[in-house]
């Protein structure tokens, strides 16, 4: 089971797969819901796609999760139109 997050550091979005205790940060998508978007379009699966958008870029879950990094956890999912 693939276990995505969305994290924001000031203005910068990005997605990252969960690899406890590590977050690995996934390239081109900024948000979920463009992530599923670019996975429908390609006629892959969501996991499937995730994890082939995966980076060598790691940060560290913990500290984010606590609050002590510039990277702040985001809604799970959000619309670029309709945030509420």
């Amino acid at each position: 089971m693939v276990r995505l997050v969305q994290i924001r550091n000031g203005r910068e979005r990005r997605v990252a797969l969960v690899e406890e205790p590590c977050l690995r940060l996934l390239a081109l998508c900024s948000s979920v819901y463009e992530l599923a978007g670019a996975a429908l379009a390609s006629g892959r699966t969501l996991s499937s796609f995730a994890e082939k958008q995966a980076t060598t870029e790691l940060l560290d879950y913990e500290t984010i999760y606590q609050g002590a990094s510039d990277w702040k956890l985001m809604t799970p999912i959000d619309h670029p139109i309709e945030p509420s």
